[in-house]
């Protein structure tokens, strides 16, 4: 029923971070309503398994790269043009650096 309700049917969504708890739960929804599923991370062990938790009929792409290198945004803008557009963005690029909030330095608060 969600699905005809929600249908993302030829929609492409961008996943960055897709390779986390978060990511692969958002790829699972979004391509259970017919989403085309662009999977990005840094990690190319995790992000093949992420691929291989969805199921094998998906239409999705993994790309391997680091958000913070304007280069893999280029890739990812590419690859977005390439299937049409993209429709849909989920960012769940997280990182953290652990330590007392009147510790951090400038670069702690900026960094992604």
């Amino acid at each position: 029923m969600i699905q005809s309700l929600f249908s993302l049917e030829g929609k492409v969504a961008v996943i960055s971070g897709g390779s986390g708890a978060i990511g692969r739960g958002a790829a699972k929804i979004l391509e259970s309503l017919g989403a085309r599923i662009v999977l990005t991370g840094h990690t190319k062990e995790h992000l093949l398994s992420a691929r291989e938790s969805l199921p094998a009929h998906a239409d999705v792409s993994v790309l391997l790269g680091d958000a913070r290198d304007q280069g893999h945004v280029n890739e990812i803008l590419e690859l977005g043009e390439s299937l049409g557009g993209v429709d849909i963005l989920v960012n769940c690029i997280g990182t953290q650096r652990r330590r007392p909030l009147i510790d951090a330095t400038a670069e702690d608060l900026e960094y992604l």
